[in-house]
Formats: C-alpha cells, structure tokens, sequence
C-alpha cells in the first residue's frame, strides 16, 4: 500500500518553546518533499498552524477536520485544500484516523 496521507496530531498553543515549532516546521518540510498528503486539527495557530502553513508554502495538500465548537476559538486555518468541520471531538477523531494512512 502506498502512503498517500498521514494525520498529524499536534497543539494548536502558541505558548510552547520555538524548539517544537522549528521541529514543526522540519516534520511538515519533509512530509511534503514526499508529497503525502497532511490531514490535521484544522487551525491556523499553534503547531497545528505551522504544520499547514509549511505545507502549503511547499505546495502540498492539507485537509483539516475541525469541531464546530473549536472553529472559532481555534481560527480555522483558510489557505487550505479541503475543510471538515464537525460536531463532535469524537467525529473529529474518527474522521482523523480514517482519512490518515500513517499517524
């Protein structure tokens, strides 16, 4: 089977150390020079943010899965391919595990 995508669990805080946003950005950087797919929380702040934002600079293809009650409160990342906002964490985190071929 080959590995199309790979679900990113990370923070979406801003309050962490820059090490784990560098480290962030080297993860992404790299998932993306294989052009695998990053599914993810669906924020544009904290990891979560880095994640897609590097991916997107190196023209790969981010889809995030997002609860309503944490689209506000999180801030949707909107310069990504695809959006899934559902009602639940539990939604979330079954669609995360379905749509990611590697965690």
């Amino acid at each position: 089977m080959a590995l199309k995508s790979i679900t990113v669990y990370c923070s979406s805080s801003d309050k962490l150390s820059n090490k784990y946003y560098q480290d962030a950005e080297e993860i992404s950087k790299l998932i993306s020079s294989f052009k695998i797919n990053i599914v993810y929380g669906g924020a544009k702040v904290g990891i979560m943010g880095v994640i897609a934002k590097t991916a997107k600079k190196y023209n790969n293809r981010v889809l995030g899965v997002i609860p309503n009650f944490l689209s506000e409160k999180e801030i949707i990342f909107e310069n990504i391919d695809e959006i899934k906002i559902v009602d639940t964490m539990n939604a979330r985190n079954n669609i995360l595990l379905e749509l990611g071929d590697a965690y």
